[in-house]
């Protein structure tokens, strides 16, 4: 569905209310990690298969004698349990993320846009000898050629 030209305002007030917020999710997550370039590579290798690790929890939880002994059974059904508590937090999330990550892609198309629109009138008035065009129009085509 096509957008409409976004016409909204963010108070600093409301934006500082948004980082205080998102502060607050982070104090209640405070065992989040930062996994290295490596272990990401090798947990996007693991398979998501939610059945298979239900199954196996609950069977290790009927026959405790079949675990090996370093993998404690309590540890690995609390982080059983844990994953799936914080699973449908992540879809939330990701959710928000891409509609933000949307609003920004298309806020920045449409300044872009009124930007282009600018530069365009501009070298057009440069013609009519407008003081100071000059400068203007250059360092607006040095910054869209990546030179400024």
């Amino acid at each position: 569905m096509p957008y409409h030209n976004i016409e909204a305002t963010l108070t600093p007030t409301d934006q500082q209310l948004i980082f205080d917020q998102l502060n607050t999710i982070r104090t209640k997550l405070p065992f989040l990690i930062n996994l290295t370039s490596k272990e990401k590579r090798m947990g996007r290798l693991t398979h998501n298969k939610p059945a298979f690790r239900h199954i196996a929890l609950e069977s290790a939880q009927l026959r405790p004698e079949l675990l090996p002994p370093a993998q404690p059974l309590e540890a690995w059904a609390k982080d059983e349990n844990l994953l799936t508590t914080l699973q449908p937090i992540l879809q939330e999330i990701n959710l928000l993320k891409e509609a933000l990550e949307d609003t920004v892609l298309a806020l920045r198309m449409e300044s872009h846009s009124a930007s282009k629109n600018f530069l365009n009138f501009a070298r057009i008035s440069a013609g009519t000898n407008v003081p100071g065009i000059d400068a203007i129009v250059k360092r607006m085509e040095e910054a869209l050629n990546g030179k400024g």
